[in-house]
């Protein structure tokens, strides 16, 4: 809708249009093969166009809401994830980006189209386009409820919730030891994605006893997201992935502590 209201113009990017399950990954354009089974007519669907390209020029309308000349150069753009792994620097297999906000997103570039035949992680087209030393795709693992699991808690815990900022959160989590004395945190809150994909997956708070204090619960939670986060890691493993770094994104990224977590749990630098 952006890319029209600003150009007039109807277009996609592989890295959006590989999400719409009619997608040719490989050849990187709409799958002739599905359309004829879905008797969908090409005509039906916008042009898909590189992300770097120009897809278009910033038409009058927009140009006056914006306070922009007209005529300027709008370039297609690619999906949410995609912009993410460009702006973190994440664009070579030896590196993984982790994005912990409301939910959690594990992204490792590749160089070649991996599909997982149990349908635990999503494979899309990357914004750059494949060639020498460039990962035209990307693997994806995410969980439903990352820095969501840490807002449910401290809305638990405190009668002004609000008043107690997640830096104070962490600065309470980093009093327990690790590993919590025993305490688990499961973070199914709203089900899970990667790699279980299951809508009725729930949270637990496993070994629980009168020692524990607001510290483990926290501690708890902080070290679950980022355990089940591993978990995902795992599949990404299988198909071959081997980072040999991770790259923090969201708001969990602003922690030292949890990046910290991160780094003990994965075993990599991040």
């Amino acid at each position: 809708y952006l890319r029209f209201w600003l150009t007039g113009v109807f277009a996609t990017d592989p890295s959006d249009a590989a999400g719409a399950l009619l997608f040719d990954e490989v050849r990187r354009d709409w799958s002739d093969e599905l359309l004829a089974l879905l008797e969908i007519r090409r005509s039906q669907l916008p042009p898909v166009q590189p992300s770097a390209s120009i897809c278009g020029r910033l038409c009058e309308e927009a140009a006056q809401a914006l306070g922009l000349p007209a005529g300027l150069p709008v370039a297609t753009g690619a999906a949410d994830t995609a912009c993410s792994l460009l702006g973190a620097g994440v664009v070579r297999s030896d590196r993984l980006l982790m994005t912990i906000s409301t939910g959690g997103q594990l992204a490792q570039p590749c160089e070649s189209v991996r599909i997982d035949a149990q349908g635990r992680i999503h494979t899309f087209c990357s914004a750059l386009e494949p060639g020498e030393g460039r990962a035209g795709w990307y693997q994806m693992g995410a969980m439903l409820a990352a820095g969501l699991a840490l807002h449910w808690l401290r809305e638990q815990l405190y009668d002004d919730p609000t008043s107690v900022s997640y830096d104070r959160m962490m600065a309470l989590a980093s009093e327990a030891p690790p590993g919590a004395d025993g305490l688990l945190f499961l973070p199914y809150l709203v089900g899970e994605r990667t790699p279980y994909m299951d809508p009725t997956a729930r949270g637990v708070f496993f070994g629980l006893t009168l020692s524990h204090r607001r510290s483990h619960l926290i501690r708890a939670v902080v070290e679950g997201v980022t355990l089940a986060a591993c978990n995902a890691y795992g599949v990404l493993r299988e198909l071959g992935a081997s980072p040999r770094q991770i790259v923090l994104a969201g708001g969990g990224a602003r922690s030292r502590f949890w990046q910290q977590v991160v780094a003990d749990v994965f075993g990599a630098p991040v």
